[in-house]
């Protein structure tokens, strides 16, 4: 198994997969719902993320790709 291969698909694969929701599906989402629904939606995932994955992960998740990205793409 080749992984360096492995992982540069995965890459790209994950890469076109945010493009696509980024250029298409957020602007679907931005023109079907109203300001009141944006919000409503935006409070349950926040809550959500407290009840699952507990308070701060998320920055936590951010600061360890950001050093991962320093790591090994530099």
């Amino acid at each position: 198994m080749n992984f360096p291969v492995i992982v540069d698909e995965y890459v790209a694969l994950l890469t076109q997969h945010i493009e696509k929701e980024n250029n298409v599906l957020f602007a679907m989402a931005d023109a079907k719902l109203d300001t009141a629904k944006d919000n409503e939606l935006f409070e349950a995932f926040e809550q959500l993320e407290k009840e699952r994955i507990g308070p701060g992960k998320h920055e936590a998740f951010h600061a360890l790709l950001n050093r991962l990205e320093h790591e090994y793409l530099e």
